[in-house]
């Protein structure tokens, strides 16, 4: 059994990934490693089970996927608009939680098969144009937010 503790705080990107592929070739060699990171990007890479911690009690024990899915955190479509168009109102579609708009930028949360495709069409029926689309799936971190409060606390 191996532990790392905050192996990779203060690392730059390039370290990380080696120290990254130093805890593989370990797991690989049949090893159990522990693990204890703030990097929820580390975890979610890394680990076959993560337990999340909040104020010294443990709020959630599972597979990354597992704890990603069984929150039901949204996926993300990222939008940028033409300056001075405006998008169609997409809240109506059945697969659209919430829509968060600040300039240009649009932020349409959601889920469900046609979710990006439903969102597309209807900027489409609309003649809006794109600058720039991307999804963003749930994270990790998405999920410790949602478990411990987006707050920062003292």
């Amino acid at each position: 059994m191996v532990f790392f503790d905050e192996l990779t705080t203060g690392l730059d990107p390039q370290a990380r990934r080696s120290m990254w592929e130093l805890v593989g070739r370990v797991r690989e060699s049949g090893c159990t490693v522990v693990l204890t990171t703030h990097f929820m990007e580390e975890a979610q890479r890394l680990c076959d089970r993560v337990l999340i911690m909040d104020h010294g009690r443990i709020v959630a024990v599972d597979t990354p996927e597992a704890l990603i899915r069984s929150l039901g955190v949204d996926r993300r479509l990222v939008l940028t608009l033409p300056p001075g168009k405006a998008a169609p109102p997409l809240e109506h579609l059945p697969s659209v939680q919430r829509v968060e708009e600040s300039g240009d930028r649009l932020v349409v949360h959601g889920g469900g098969e046609r979710f990006v495709g439903g969102v597309v069409s209807a900027l489409e029926d609309a003649a809006v144009d794109l600058v720039d689309l991307r999804t963003e799936d749930p994270t990790l971190e998405d999920v410790f937010l949602a478990l411990t409060g987006r707050e920062m606390r003292e």
